[in-house]
């Protein structure tokens, strides 16, 4: 077996090995930052059906200035916990782009590494 082909072998498994190893490592760290965002997003979720329950409840209540106070203040706080839901949503779509990103990089640099090997192969 030619010297070249012993060296691509070589330097093509070390590549493909580093790049599998820093890959997994950052994937299993988002892949948890995604897990944590869900989690918040059900405990939001669990406390907007209880602002929601309240809502009903008031609106059902015969109308009193302190009713609709305490009714407008739940809807505000539906308002904040259903944006804070699409916030975490956002981040875990941001984790899940990351992810992405990481397997172009680590394809673009094998794609790299494999343009080297070959150069060298056909130049000498």
């Amino acid at each position: 077996m030619p010297n070249w082909l012993i060296r691509y072998v070589a330097v093509f498994s070390i590549i493909t090995s580093l790049t599998a190893i820093n890959f997994s490592f950052a994937a299993e760290d988002l892949n948890k930052e995604i897990a944590d965002r869900k989690a918040q997003v059900d405990q939001i979720n669990r406390r907007m059906d209880d602002y929601k329950k309240k809502i009903s409840s008031y609106a059902n209540q015969s109308a009193s200035l302190a009713n609709d106070l305490e009714l407008i203040d739940n809807q505000l706080a539906l308002i904040k916990l259903d944006l804070e839901v699409t916030q975490k949503n956002i981040e875990s779509q941001q984790f899940k782009i990351q992810i992405v990103e990481e397997k172009i990089h680590e394809q673009s640099q094998k794609l790299d590494a494999e343009r080297v090997m070959l150069k060298e192969m056909v130049f000498s």
